[in-house]
């Protein structure tokens, strides 16, 4: 990933996404206790909620008990396509909301609790998932359907980067929860400038983000460099991460030429001359050094000899592969670049053929990751089907 200081345009998916968000019990205590059925504020919150669910913006998830109260108490209040939504979420698969909750490390939780202040975001830990959280709302924030509305996005680097990771996140949900939906989304260009800037724009817009980033790395205990896009994408991120509905996803890799292995590539690329040692490294012990690999500029003698880390690193699968190096030069390539002009055209292509589950044990990690993150953001609601624990992983 190039470094975001040039000028260099980043993007976001903008809008057409979605997110799973839950509506905590503690509305009917809170109702109850403080007689707040005909209070114009709780309904129309109640009102916006229901609706992202009727609109499918969201994967809205309501408690039984819940349910019941808000039939019982705001049936008459209730817009009749809202009535509708709360109707169709009590037929498709309540049974499994708490399933759905434990499946995926990301969620919006509506509270409330008085002391999130309106269109503010407390942000807590995931019981079920230390990398996840739980994005806690005051209910009255609702009374603006577009706090929770169409604001969603995924900001990574380069627009092809962002549909790539969309198409993982589609097959992840497609592959492992047939009973979801997920809306088609389009890519718009987003701030031009560097990624600090994007961040930045996204929060103060209240845009709900996940963003992406790869960490640049050439062997996987490299310190990052000095000013690369990750570590200002960090140091941006940790003065939101705490107050807004923002995630980093960081990959454990150079970057995302290093998720389609090789060999893959080399079925669509039949005239392009592949490094024999990047291929047979594949079936190697050692396979997990391909996540690091440079494919864009290969790894030359001399490229190797000027790192100790690098060395270290690839030192087991150069002996694995038995490379002479002496018989090399210093400008030979020891693994050569594979990268191709193609390669998001060949990406797609093979994401659209293969499945997930065929991913090689070394990559998995990394495809599993951003499989079930990236469907906490565009996850949209659920098919007429009461047979959702079937698919439940």
């Amino acid at each position: 990933m190039a470094i975001l200081l040039n000028g260099q345009s980043d993007f976001l998916q903008r809008s057409h996404l979605n997110m799973i968000i839950k509506i905590d019990k503690s509305l009917i205590r809170y109702v109850t206790e403080n007689s707040l059925q005909n209070n114009q504020d709780i309904i129309d919150g109640i009102n916006s909620f229901l609706k992202l669910s009727y609109d499918e913006q969201h994967l809205v998830i309501i408690d039984l008990l819940v349910i019941d109260f808000l039939k019982e108490n705001f049936e008459n209040e209730i817009d009749k396509s809202c009535l509708q939504a709360l109707s169709n979420i009590r037929n498709r698969e309540v049974g499994v909301n708490k399933e759905y909750l434990r499946s995926f490390p990301i969620h919006i939780n509506v509270t409330v609790d008085e002391e999130i202040k309106v269109n503010e975001v407390r942000v807590v830990e995931n019981p079920y998932y230390p990398e996840g959280k739980i994005f806690e709302i005051n209910i009255y924030s609702l009374c603006d359907y577009q706090f929770l509305g169409e604001k969603v996005s995924i900001l990574s680097e380069y627009d092809t980067d962002v549909s790539f990771y969309s198409l993982i996140g589609k097959k992840f949900l497609h592959e492992n929860y047939t009973n979801l939906k997920f809306k088609d989304n389009k890519i718009n260009p987003g701030y031009g400038g560097n990624i600090k800037k994007a961040i930045e724009v996204a929060v103060r817009n209240q845009e709900k983000t996940l963003i992406i980033c790869d960490t640049d790395k050439k062997a996987e205990n490299e310190p990052l460099g000095n000013g690369c896009t990750l570590e200002n994408v960090e140091i941006e991120y940790k003065k939101f991460k705490d107050s807004s509905i923002l995630h980093l996803l960081s990959l454990d890799a150079h970057e995302k030429e290093n998720l389609i292995p090789a060999s893959w590539l080399q079925e669509l690329n039949m005239n392009r001359t592949y490094c024999v040692n990047v291929l047979n490294l594949e079936n190697t012990e050692f396979s997990d050094r391909l996540l690091f690999l440079d494919f864009k500029e290969g790894l030359t003698k001399e490229k190797y000899h000027s790192s100790p880390i690098i060395k270290k690193y690839y030192d087991p699968a150069i002996q694995v592969l038995g490379i002479d190096l002496n018989s090399l030069q210093d400008k030979e390539y020891i693994f050569s670049k594979i990268h191709s002009k193609r390669w998001d055209d060949y990406a797609n292509e093979i994401l659209n053929k293969k499945e997930l589950t065929e991913f090689p044990d070394y990559l998995k990690d990394n495809i599993n990751k951003l499989g079930l993150f990236i469907s906490c953001w565009i996850v949209s609601g659920r098919k007429d089907t009461n047979k959702a624990k079937q698919y439940i992983l």
